[in-house]
C-alpha cells in the first residue's frame, strides 16, 4: 500500500501531494539528469489541474512537473503510440439503440414508452463503461452487440480510449513519477488506467474526510471511497486506509457559517455582498470559491449581481439555453423533427438573424407572428395548405391585431385607412386628435412569408427517410442554407455549425433513419453556442464535480436543500440494483456502479467541502421566489443538532425587507449599484432623490421615468405632505377623473352608453385607447364566441329579410323563408364575418353556419308564428333622439336597429336580436316587464328604450334567440312603447350618464356598493389594466366614491337602483 496517500480533508490531501512532488523536484534539483523526464499529476478534471499548477508554481515545485487530466494522459499515451484516436459518442447512442431494439425482450417491453430505447441506452452505457459484456441477460447482450458494433464501425467513446491507454502505460509512459490526485470513484474504464498506472508505480493521494460536526471521528461518507480504494488495490486496502486515518494527525477543524435566503436571487445577492466584503479586506480573489451542486438555476443571479458588484469570476459553463445561438439551432432542430406539424414559433425561431437571402425578413418576424395568430394558424403544415391571397384581399397590407401607439394628428389630416373608427360609432374628441394606428405587413412580405413556409415544408418533404449519415448532413446543409438563411459567415467562429452538421457524416453506420441522424445532431448541440459562465480569472464558480479536491480561503456552498444537496438518488429502471448486484457476483467484475452508492457519494462530497477552507459558509433557501416554503437540507439539520457544531438552527436570514431596511439605513455611506441607491432611496422614502434617480437606473428615456414617478404619485400618495394628503383623498386619471378633452364626445350611440355604464374605465380602454389581446393560436385556437355568433345571425337575417325597396324606407311584405334560402343566407354571412375577422382556419365557417342555422331558424319561427308576413322597412337602421342633461343641456344620442318594422299603428318597430336565452322566465307579462324596466333604471338595457323614445308611437323589442326550457314562448321577445313608465327613466339615466361621460368620469367597478365584486369583471378581457386586484386601490375608490357629490355617488350606486327606490 505504499502507492496511496491517505490524508484527512482537501486541504491536508493537497498538502500531502505538493510535498511528495517537492521531494521529487528537490532531487532533479541534486540531480538535474532527471529532468530528462516529466513528473506527471494526474486529476480528474481541467479546475483542479489549473489550481494545482498554481499551487506548485507558488510552492517552486513547477519545475519539470506538468498537471494534466486523466483523459489529457489517454490522448498523450494514444498519440505517443502512433495513434489519433477520436470519440464519437453521439454515434454510439444510434448503436445502442440499435442494439436494444433487437432484442426481442427489450423491444417488447419499452417499444410502448416514451423513448423507452433510450432509457435502455443509458444502462448499457454503464455495462460498456464497466466493460461487462458477458453474460444471458437481454440488456447485457445488447452491450455486448453494441460493443461489436463500435468496433466494426470504428467509432468509440472517451472510456474506450481511457481503457485502450491502460495497454499503452508500460510501454510509453515516459515520467520519472506519477501522482495521482483528487479522485473519488471512476467507471470502469478509467479505472483500469488507473490500475495502470499505480502498477506503474504511480501514487495516490486519496481524501478520507473527517465528519463536519465532529473532527475526530471519520465522516460516515468515507465508504465511497474506501469502496473505489478496495476495487483497485484489493480487499486489505480498506483496513488499512481506516487506520492511516486513524494514524493521520486530526487538522483544524473549518470555521462554519450559515445564511438562509428566499429564493435563487436573494441568495445570490447577499453572496455578492460578503465575496466583495471580502475583496475589499484584502483576499485575493482566486481564493474565494462558490460551490452549487448544479449551476444553471444560480447562472442569470451570478451574472447579475456580480455583474452589478464588480465582481471577477472565473469557472462554470453558463446553460447553453442564455445564448441566443444555441435557442436558433434548437428551434432548427424542431423544425427538422416535426417539419408540417412543427409550431410556426419555432420557425420563425429558426430563421437565421441577420439573413435575408430567403424569402421570409427576419427583421419583420415579431409582426408575422401576430399575423399568424390572428389568422389561427398555429403549424407549419397549416401555413402552407392556407389561401393566403384570400385572407389578403385587395389591401395593401395585411392588419394586425395590434396597435402602434397613440399618434397625434396634425388638423385636417385623415389618417391611415386602416386607423379609421367603426362606421357606427362617432369619434371622441380625444380620437380626433389622437390616433391609435394598427401595425401591418405589406402586402409582399404577407404574401412572400407563406410562400417562404411552403419552401421550407416541400424542403423538409424532400429529407432522405433513411440514407448515410453523409447525405442526411448535405440534405439537413442545403435545407439550413436555403430556406432559414443559415450562413457560416454570419456566426462567430467557435459556433461553426457547419462542422456541427457535416462532422456527422464522417463516419459510416451504414442506411440511417432521419430520426437517427437529428437524435445523433440534437445530442451533438446540446452546448452549441455556448459561453463560459464568467471570465478567465477571479472567483471560482463551480458545480460539484468540477469542484471535488479544490481547496480555497473562503468557500461559499449554495443551495443546501433537501432534494437538491442531498441529490434524490434514483434506481434504474432497466437495470436496478438488486440485477446489477447479481451481475457483481456472477462476473467478479466491481466496477460496475449501484445507484444506492449515491448516498454514500453525497455525504463524502458535502464532508470533503467542508474541509475544502478554513472558512466556510453554508447558505439554503428557506423559500422559492414564489413564497413556497423549502426544506433545509439533512447535512445542515445533522450540524444543528450536533453539540460540538456551532451552527444553531435557522442561522442569518437575508434580504427580508426588514433586515436590508435596516441593512441600507445603517450604512447610508456604502458604495451601491444604481439599482440599489434607487433602492435605499425608496426605502428612506426619499421621493425627490428615487425621482433623480430612476431615469438613469430604469431603461426608456426621461419620460417614461416621469410617467413611472407619476403614477407612484397617483397610486401610492405621500401621505406625509398636503399635497399627497389632497392627492390621496381625491380622484385622478388613474382612479376615473380624466381630463374633460378624453371625455368631449358629439353624437354618441347608445352601446357604448351601456358600456360605460357596465364600467367606464373598460369603457375607455376599449374605446378610446383600442387595447386588443391578440390570441395564441397554439394555446387558445380560435373559437366561435357570441361575437361572431351573433355577427353571422345578424347577417343572415339581414339578407332573409332585406330587399332592395327597404333600402330606400319604402315598407316591404317578407314572407316566410324557405329552409334552402335560410342555409344559403346563413352559409354566406358566416363566411363574410370570419373572412371579415380573418379567420379562416379550415371548418370553423362550416361550424359557424352549423351554429347560426338553428338561430336563425329560430327567428323567423318566432316572428312568423302569429302573422305570415312582416313589413319590413329596413335592416341595420340607424337613428337619432335627443337627451337632455341634469344642467338642462340638450344631447343626440344614436342607435342602430338589426330591423324596423312598420307596426300596425304606422308607427315603426325597432327589433334587436340577441343570440342569448331570454333574461327573464317568469309567465306573467307585467313581471318580464317589471324586470325590464329595473333593467332600464340600472343602465343595463338601454338600447330597446332608446328605440322606444326616438318618436312618438314608436316601440322597441329584444328577440332572444336561445331557448330556456322553463321560460314561456312569450319571454322571447320583451319590448316597450313609446308611453312606457320606463321610458322617462330610461331618459333620466341616459342624461345622467352622458353628462357624467363628459364630465371625464371614467372609474373602475372594482367592487360593488355592498362590497361584491361585479359579474362583468369575471370576463374582462381588459383586466390586465385594471387594479381591481389591488387590495389598497379598491379601498381607497370605495372611499372617494362614499365621500362624493350626490351626482358622483349616484353613478356609483347606478347598478344598485330598484323600482321601489324611484317610487
Amino acid at each position: 500500500m505504499t502507492n496511496f496517500l491517505f490524508a484527512r480533508g482537501a486541504r491536508a490531501a493537497e498538502s500531502a501531494l505538493l510535498a511528495a512532488v517537492q521531494e521529487e523536484v528537490a532531487a532533479a534539483q541534486q540531480d538535474p539528469a532527471q529532468l530528462a523526464q516529466p513528473v506527471y499529476v494526474v486529476v480528474p478534471s481541467r479546475e483542479l489541474r489549473d489550481q494545482l499548477a498554481i499551487r506548485l508554481a507558488h510552492a517552486g515545485a513547477s519545475l519539470g512537473v506538468e498537471v494534466l487530466s486523466l483523459h489529457a494522459l489517454a490522448l498523450r499515451l494514444h498519440r505517443d503510440a502512433g495513434e489519433q484516436p477520436e470519440t464519437h459518442s453521439a454515434q454510439v447512442e444510434v448503436l445502442a439503440r440499435r442494439a436494444a431494439e433487437a432484442q426481442p425482450e427489450l423491444r417488447e417491453a419499452l417499444a410502448g414508452l416514451q423513448d423507452g430505447m433510450g432509457l435502455a441506452a443509458s444502462s448499457m452505457r454503464d455495462l460498456l463503461s464497466a466493460q461487462l459484456t458477458e453474460g444471458g441477460m437481454p440488456i447485457v447482450a445488447a452491450a455486448r452487440a453494441t460493443a461489436e458494433a463500435m468496433q466494426a464501425a470504428g467509432v468509440a467513446r472517451p472510456g474506450d480510449l481511457q481503457a485502450a491507454a491502460a495497454g499503452w502505460v508500460e510501454s510509453h509512459l515516459h515520467a520519472r513519477a506519477v501522482f495521482v490526485h483528487g479522485f473519488a470513484d471512476a467507471t470502469g474504464q478509467a479505472a483500469a488506467l488507473l490500475r495502470a498506472l499505480l502498477a506503474r508505480g504511480a501514487r495516490m493521494v486519496v481524501d478520507l474526510p473527517s465528519d463536519p460536526a465532529a473532527a475526530d471521528r471519520p465522516d460516515r461518507g468515507q465508504s465511497f471511497v474506501l469502496d473505489f480504494v478496495e476495487r483497485l488495490a484489493g480487499s486489505e486496502a480498506r483496513a488499512v486506509a481506516q487506520q492511516a486515518w486513524a494514524d493521520s494527525p486530526q487538522q483544524d477543524a473549518p470555521q462554519l457559517s450559515q445564511m438562509h435566503a428566499a429564493g435563487a436571487e436573494d441568495e445570490t445577492r447577499e453572496l455578492a455582498q460578503r465575496i466583495r466584503a471580502l475583496l475589499a479586506e484584502g483576499v485575493p480573489a482566486e481564493e474565494i470559491g462558490v460551490v452549487a451542486r448544479t449551476l444553471p438555476p444560480y447562472a442569470v443571479p451570478l451574472r447579475r449581481w456580480f455583474g452589478e458588484l464588480g465582481i471577477p469570476f472565473r469557472g462554470g459553463a453558463a446553460p447553453a439555453a442564455l445564448f441566443p445561438v444555441h435557442r436558433r439551432f434548437q428551434a432548427v432542430l424542431a423544425v427538422l423533427r416535426e417539419g408540417e406539424d412543427c409550431p410556426v414559433d419555432r420557425w420563425l425561431d429558426a430563421v437565421a438573424e441577420g439573413s435575408h437571402s430567403g424569402a421570409l425578413d427576419p427583421q419583420r418576424i415579431a409582426d408575422l407572428r401576430l399575423a399568424f395568430r390572428a389568422l389561427g394558424l398555429g403549424r407549419l403544415g397549416q401555413l402552407d395548405r392556407f389561401d393566403e391571397a384570400s385572407a389578403l384581399g385587395e389591401r395593401a397590407a395585411f392588419p394586425l391585431p395590434i396597435r402602434r401607439g397613440l399618434v397625434e394628428v396634425e388638423p385636417g389630416e385623415e389618417g391611415e385607412a386602416d386607423a379609421a373608427p367603426e362606421v357606427d360609432q362617432p369619434q371622441l374628441a380625444f380620437e380626433q386628435q389622437y390616433r391609435a394606428h394598427r401595425r401591418s405587413i405589406p402586402a409582399g412580405a404577407f404574401l412572400q412569408a407563406f410562400g417562404a413556409a411552403r419552401g421550407l415544408v416541400r424542403a423538409w418533404r424532400r429529407l432522405p427517410a433513411r440514407a448515410s449519415l453523409a447525405e442526411h448532413a448535405l440534405a439537413v446543409e442545403k435545407l439550413l442554407k436555403s430556406e432559414l438563411g443559415w450562413r457560416a459567415e454570419a456566426f462567430d467562429r467557435e459556433d461553426n455549425w457547419l462542422d456541427l452538421v457535416r462532422g456527422l457524416g464522417e463516419i459510416d453506420l451504414g442506411p440511417c433513419s432521419r430520426g437517427e441522424y437529428l437524435l445523433m445532431l440534437e445530442r451533438e448541440a446540446r452546448h452549441f453556442g455556448a459561453r463560459p459562465l464568467g471570465g478567465s480569472a477571479g472567483v471560482a464558480v463551480l458545480d460539484l464535480t468540477q469542484a471535488r479536491a479544490r481547496t480555497f480561503q473562503h468557500l461559499f456552498v449554495l443551495g443546501l436543500n433537501r432534494g437538491v444537496f442531498p441529490r434524490v438518488v434514483q434506481a434504474d429502471p432497466i437495470l436496478p440494483d438488486r440485477a446489477r448486484a447479481a451481475l457483481r457476483i456472477e462476473t467478479g467484475n466491481q466496477d460496475l456502479q449501484l445507484a444506492e452508492r449515491g448516498h454514500a457519494e453525497e455525504r463524502y462530497l458535502f464532508a470533503q467541502l467542508c474541509s475544502a477552507a478554513p472558512q466556510v459558509h453554508l447558505s439554503w433557501l428557506r423559500a422559492d421566489e414564489d413564497g413556497k416554503e423549502l426544506p433545509p437540507s439533512p447535512f445542515l439539520q445533522r450540524l444543528w443538532l450536533s453539540p460540538s457544531c456551532a451552527l444553531e438552527e435557522g442561522g442569518d436570514g437575508t434580504l427580508a425587507v426588514p433586515r436590508l431596511r435596516a441593512e441600507l439605513l445603517a450604512r447610508p455611506q456604502q458604495a451601491r449599484t444604481g439599482a440599489e441607491a434607487l433602492i435605499f432611496a425608496g426605502l428612506r422614502e426619499d421621493r425627490a432623490a428615487w425621482r433623480a434617480l430612476l431615469p438613469a437606473v430604469l431603461p426608456g428615456g426621461p419620460a417614461l421615468a416621469a410617467a413611472r414617478a407619476d403614477l407612484l404619485d397617483e397610486y401610492e400618495p405621500d401621505r406625509r405632505t398636503p399635497e399627497g394628503r389632497k392627492r390621496a383623498a381625491s380622484f385622478g386619471p388613474w382612479s376615473g377623473l380624466l381630463p374633460e378633452s378624453l371625455a368631449d364626445s358629439s353624437t354618441l350611440f347608445v352601446t357604448r352608453l351601456e358600456a360605460y355604464a357596465r364600467c367606464g374605465w373598460q369603457s375607455f380602454l376599449n374605446h378610446a385607447l383600442h387595447l386588443e389581446a391578440a390570441p395564441d393560436p397554439l394555446a387558445d385556437l380560435p373559437d366561435i364566441d357570441p361575437a361572431l355568433l351573433g355577427s353571422a345571425v345578424h347577417g343572415a337575417l339581414e339578407t332573409l329579410l332585406a330587399g332592395p325597396e327597404a333600402a330606400q324606407g319604402k315598407p316591404r311584405k317578407v314572407g316566410h323563408p324557405s329552409e334552402l334560402d335560410q342555409r344559403e343566407h346563413t352559409l354566406r354571412a358566416a363566411r363574410q364575418v370570419a373572412y371579415a375577422e380573418d379567420l379562416r382556419v379550415p371548418g370553423l365557417i362550416t361550424a359557424l353556419a352549423m351554429r347560426a342555422q338553428p338561430l336563425v331558424a329560430r327567428a323567423l319561427e318566432l316572428e312568423f308564428a302569429e302573422t305570415g308576413a312582416l313589413h319590413v322597412i329596413g335592416c341595420e337602421e340607424k337613428a337619432e333622439l335627443e337627451v337632455k342633461l341634469p344642467d338642462g343641456g340638450v344631447r343626440r344620442l344614436a342607435f342602430l336597429a338589426d330591423r324596423v318594422d312598420r307596426g300596425p299603428d304606422g308607427a315603426p318597430v325597432y327589433v334587436d336580436y340577441k343570440t342569448s336565452r331570454p333574461p327573464w322566465k317568469q309567465k306573467g307579462a307585467a313581471k318580464r316587464a317589471e324586470k325590464l324596466a329595473e333593467a332600464v333604471l340600472r343602465g343595463e338595457r338601454l338600447q330597446v328604450a332608446a328605440y322606444a323614445a326616438s318618436q312618438e308611437g314608436a316601440a322597441g323589442r329584444y328577440l332572444f334567440l336561445r331557448r330556456l326550457a322553463e321560460a314561456p314562448e312569450a319571454a322571447y321577445s320583451v319590448g316597450l312603447h313609446h308611453d312606457a313608465p320606463a321610458i322617462e327613466s330610461f331618459r333620466t339615466v341616459a342624461g345622467e350618464l352622458m353628462a357624467a361621460r363628459e364630465a371625464g368620469w371614467a372609474f373602475a367597478r372594482m367592487e360593488t356598493p355592498d362590497g361584491k365584486r361585479p359579474q362583468a369583471c369575471e370576463w374582462c378581457e381588459l383586466a390586465e389594466a385594471c387594479l381591481r386586484h389591488d387590495s389598497g386601490a379598491r379601498r381607497r375608490l370605495v372611499a372617494q366614491l362614499d365621500q362624493s357629490d350626490d351626482g358622483l355617488f349616484e353613478l356609483w350606486t347606478l347598478p344598485e337602483r330598484k323600482l321601489e327606490d324611484e317610487a
